[in-house]
């Protein structure tokens, strides 16, 4: 079951770090205009975003997002929703499982994280050799964010990341999807 987790911002203005050395070393697919992920190294927070009140990182409920962004410019910065797949676990108490129902999410696609949210998809960087064994089979599964429409090669992928990143193991599938 895929449940929400919690809420964030993240800035949609082009990020100019994403250089074709960058792009070499931390992509399959490299030919996306713009990489999305949970990993906030990956896919910003936009300056002067308080951060959230919890150890997991993200806002529980978009009212309390919103009130810690306050007054910050909003231009070019959108509203997240981040899910992960659950089994049968209750809701942590005050997070809201699927936001109010009043709100539309675009989904973006799966991200492949640790448990700290660090991207095995975007921010564990490829020799030249794993990146020419893995971009034939994984590149075509990713959409134009970097990230897997399918859970089911996310979740494949992770097992991939586990073998291949094991200080960082395990790592786990995360939804993302955009506030409209």
């Amino acid at each position: 079951m895929e449940e929400t987790i919690g809420y964030d911002l993240r800035s949609i203005v082009p990020d100019p770090s994403w250089t074709v050395d960058r792009r070499t070393r931390y992509l399959l697919r490299r030919d996306v205009p713009s990489v999305r992920s949970v990993d906030t190294w990956v896919w910003e927070r936009p300056p002067g975003l308080p951060r959230p009140p919890v150890p997991e990182g993200l806002w529980p409920n978009l009212s309390e997002l919103f009130a810690a962004a306050g007054t910050l410019d909003r231009a070019g910065v959108v509203a997240v929703r981040v899910t992960a797949f659950v089994e049968d676990e209750p809701t942590p108490e005050g997070l809201d499982p699927t936001g109010p129902a009043v709100e539309r999410y675009d989904f973006l696609g799966y991200d492949v994280a640790d448990d700290g949210r660090l991207s095995g998809l975007t921010n564990c960087g490829y020799t030249p050799e794993e990146a020419a064994s893995l971009a034939p089979v994984w590149a075509p599964r990713l959409n134009e964010w970097h990230l897997f429409d399918n859970p089911d090669d996310a979740e494949a992928y992770a097992e991939v990341m586990d073998k291949r990143v094991p200080e960082h193991a395990p790592f786990y599938a995360y939804g993302i999807y955009q506030l409209r």
